[in-house]
């Protein structure tokens, strides 16, 4: 043992950092070089040498996965899931599929959760559109964040029906997503006539696809009785090729209807069609089918062509 001279015995200080999940500190260790190092004195040492070295961050990914075949596909559903195969070091909080019509879909697209975990998870899709080709991928997500399995190209059945066709009356402009219902539109107008002859507040303001046949019902039923003729009654007392259910169609399915004009379908005028969409006590929508654009008009100071619709 060596002394400086005129000094006294110094003291060695070590300071033992341990990082890690389950430790985050400083130790810090006396040795004397005076004093003899005893048996607990070496145990102690070992024991936090060991800490120092065995506190090591543990690294964390994304988890990973492989997406499952799509199965028992028809015009709207479809069957598929994935496989989580590692969690990558944190829990699996959730996994699903998503999907959409461009490649490499993501969960801010359209998604289908089942569970969380790892291991083999099924996922039944509903509420596709028919006759339309989609990209999916399974994923899964953990504190890291999310990843996705490879992707899936599938496509739904085809309807029975097709725009254009001529069904149930009339001629079909609109199909919803099932390709199983939609509307129909008669194959010749019904008249040129004022919305209403006079201006009464009616309520049918209502203008998306489904709301024509319920503006319909709520003008015939205000304005009827009161002896004002409407172009909404002309198309609720119709009765056309074996049906009776004929309304007005509401703003959105004057759109839809006018579709059929660049396939030289329906005989329409390329003039303004009424719709069955109030906009206030003198106005109502209109289209015009020459330049394909909507109005706000007065309802009682221009006659304008009516096409009555029917749903199946």
């Amino acid at each position: 043992m060596h002394h400086l001279k005129g000094k006294a015995p110094f003291v060695l200080l070590y300071q033992v950092i341990c990082f890690g999940p389950a430790c985050s500190s400083v130790i810090n260790v006396k040795l004397n070089p005076m004093k003899k190092l005893t048996f607990l004195t070496l145990f102690t040492c070992g024991v936090l040498l060991l800490l120092a070295t065995g506190c090591k961050k543990v690294k964390i990914n994304i988890p990973e996965l492989t997406t499952s075949a799509v199965t028992e596909i028809t015009r709207n559903t479809a069957n598929t899931g994935g496989t989580v195969t590692s969690d990558g070091g944190a829990e699996v909080i959730a996994r699903g599929v998503c999907w959409g019509t461009a490649p490499n879909p993501t969960t801010s697209n359209n998604t289908s959760l089942n569970g969380a975990g790892t291991g083999t998870f099924t996922v039944s899709l509903v509420q596709l559109c028919f006759n339309t080709t989609y990209y999916l991928r399974a994923f899964a997500t953990n504190s890291e964040g999310t990843a996705y399995g490879n992707a899936v190209i599938f496509k739904t059945g085809n309807s029975d029906f097709a725009i254009g066709q001529n069904y149930g009356g009339g001629i079909i402009f609109y199909l919803d997503y099932t390709g199983n219902h939609g509307l129909i539109c008669a194959d010749a107008d019904q008249g040129k006539v004022y919305w209403s002859n006079e201006s009464k507040v009616t309520g049918a303001t209502a203008t998306d696809i489904g709301t024509g046949q319920a503006n319909t019902m709520m003008i015939v039923t205000l304005l009827k009785p009161l002896g004002i003729s409407s172009a909404a009654q002309i198309c609720d007392e119709l009765e056309l090729n074996g049906y009776n259910d004929w309304f007005l169609p509401s703003k959105e399915e004057v759109t839809q209807m006018y579709n059929l004009v660049p396939l030289a379908l329906g005989g329409f005028s390329w003039n303004t069609y009424w719709s069955s969409s109030e906009t206030s006590l003198t106005n109502a929508w209109c289209e015009n089918f020459r330049l394909g654009e909507h109005h706000d008009w007065n309802k009682n100071t221009s006659t304008y062509h009516v096409r009555a619709v029917r749903a199946f």
